[in-house]
């Protein structure tokens, strides 16, 4: 399976789910710490500022999750 479907799933659901950042955890770990993955595992150090608020911080992981997803989907209607 590829890790841009599960990612697709899981972001789809994440309104559903406990902890979605903790489901891209374990994502990232399974597919051998993919390095397009690092920008929104919420772990990995950021060259971005530290917005000072928690939920600032994790909208911006979720906006770069997204933007992955989208950059995934503009790859694949490419080809």
């Amino acid at each position: 399976m590829d890790s841009g479907l599960v990612l697709a799933w899981l972001y789809e659901h994440r309104l559903k789910l406990a902890d979605p950042l903790g489901d891209v955890e374990s994502v990232y770990a399974d597919f051998d710490y993919p390095e397009e993955m690092s920008r929104f595992v919420r772990y990995m150090p950021s060259d971005d500022p530290d917005l000072r608020d928690h939920r600032l911080n994790q909208a911006r992981i979720f906006g770069k999750w997204e933007q992955y997803l989208r950059q995934a989907q503009e790859q694949l209607s490419r080809r």
